[in-house]
This record gives structure tokens, sequence and C-alpha cells, in this order.
């Protein structure tokens, strides 16, 4: 009696690792079915699951964007250029600072510090903008700017 147990025992465990394998290729064998009608029922915007649940696929991003630090450093090295050895300092304003996704482009703002042009010792505070390409690091727009008018450049 004990070595018919042992059969049946044996049987039985071989039927289960046959029922077992059998479960575990049913199922990647579905998953690969639903997932080929899944793909191939894309409607463009992403694929058929994303589109029932209504998500709309992440923004394709190019992978040749710069970092903004180096948009920073061309728009403070025109700065430079542009004020000569009356630059005193700037600083990065990073609250207004932004990538700009529709134009591709950062728009980088600093506040300079001039030397004063008058005998107060008061150095004057202009601000800065600079649009700058994303892709190529060209400067497609720049502005020098003094919040007390044209004439407070040049301590009138």
């Amino acid at each position: 009696m004990s070595k018919a147990k042992a059969n049946n025992a044996r049987r039985d465990l071989l039927f289960l690792i046959g029922a077992f394998i059998a479960v575990i290729i049913a199922a990647v064998a579905l998953t690969l079915f639903f997932r080929s009608i899944a793909l191939s029922q894309s409607t463009g915007k992403g694929n058929f699951v994303t589109d029932m649940l209504g998500i709309s696929p992440p923004p394709q991003v190019s992978p040749n964007i710069i970092p903004m630090q180096d948009a920073f450093v061309v728009c403070r090295a025109r700065v430079m250029s542009d004020a000569g050895s009356q630059l005193m300092n700037t600083r990065f304003d990073t609250r207004s600072s932004r990538f700009d996704a529709d134009r591709n482009e950062y728009v980088i703002f600093m506040d300079v510090f001039m030397r004063p042009t008058d005998r107060s010792g008061v150095p004057l505070e202009l601000w800065s903008r600079c649009n700058i390409s994303a892709v190529t690091l060209e400067i497609t727009e720049f502005r020098l700017n003094s919040d007390q008018g044209f004439f407070g450049l040049f301590g009138i």
C-alpha cells in the first residue's frame, strides 16, 4: 500500500506541476495576444489602452535640449559684453527664468549691477532678459533695461 500511495503522490505532484506550467503558458499567450490587439487599435495619440482610459501620452521632448545653466552662461557673457568695465555683478533670477516649450527656448532673467555714474556711490540696478534657443544656444532676443527709465542708465 505504501508503494501505491507513493505512486499516487508522485502522479498528483506531476499533475499539479503540469497544470501550473499550463496556466503560466496560457497567461503569457493571452497577454501577448491582447497586447497585440491593443497596440494595433491605436488611434494615433497613444495606444488603445491609454486612449480608452483617456490618458494622453507624455509630450515628446527633444533629446537635444541644452541645460538652462548653459543658457545662463551665454546670457551672462552677452551682458558682460554690453556692460563692459561698468559691470559689477549679475544675479540669476530663479523665480522668473524659465523654459518656454512652445518656442523651445529659455527665457533667462538676471539682475545686473553697474558701477555708479554719479558721486552717490549707489550701484545702478538693471535687469536683463535673454531668449536663448534650447537647441543652438543662439540669443533670439536680448534686453538690458533699468527700472529707472532710459535716463537712469546715464545718472540723469
